[in-house]
């Protein structure tokens, strides 16, 4: 038996209220979450630490994750399977992008991201162009320092920039705010 003409005309008009109903429904889940609701290990607080996530190339934001946080605490919390919750610890700066189901990499999130966040970069990472975005560094003074990390093979503390023409003592406590050696 066919639909009538009001059955076919109800169920265009029912539709679409439908997919906007799950619609919000999913994006309610993933933007508007209470912070009440943040699972332990997640939200912002003293010693917690940023960490940025990508799904399918779409930015979701930045979570404050608390010390020793693995990648499953976040994953869970943004409703992906368990299976890809593994127990891979971050740290601050990082970038998890989740390319496909199943798929997870662990990135950095960019220079000025870092900066603004007052994540410190690696003196023994950085290019040129970051150098260039820390106050008081030209293009000499970044061409300086990465001479002599070149020099040197690694910079094994900050203070060997004292090496680098045109920082002093100032300049080093300065840029200590922004750079730091990794282990």
């Amino acid at each position: 038996m066919l639909p009538t003409v009001h059955q076919r005309e109800g169920l265009s008009l029912l539709t679409p209220l439908l997919v906007l109903f799950v619609t919000s429904t999913f994006l309610f889940k993933f933007y508007f979450s209470p912070l009440s609701a943040l699972p332990e290990g997640l939200g912002e607080g003293e010693g917690n630490f940023p960490v940025a996530l990508n799904v399918r190339g779409e930015e979701r934001g930045i979570y404050f994750l608390h010390p020793g946080a693995k990648l499953s605490t976040l994953l869970k919390f943004v409703g992906l399977n368990a299976f890809l919750a593994e127990e891979i610890p971050l740290s601050p700066g990082d970038k998890v992008f989740i390319e496909m189901e199943g798929c997870v990499r662990l990135g950095r999130m960019d220079t000025s991201s870092l900066l603004a966040l007052g994540i410190p970069l690696d003196i023994n990472r950085v290019q040129k162009e970051d150098l260039l975005l820390l106050r008081g560094v030209g293009e000499k003074t970044a061409q300086a320092i990465l001479d002599l990390r070149k020099q040197k093979g690694r910079i094994k503390d900050i203070s060997e920039l004292l090496e680098v023409r045109g920082i002093g003592e100032k300049k080093l406590e300065e840029l200590r705010k922004d750079l730091a050696v990794s282990p």
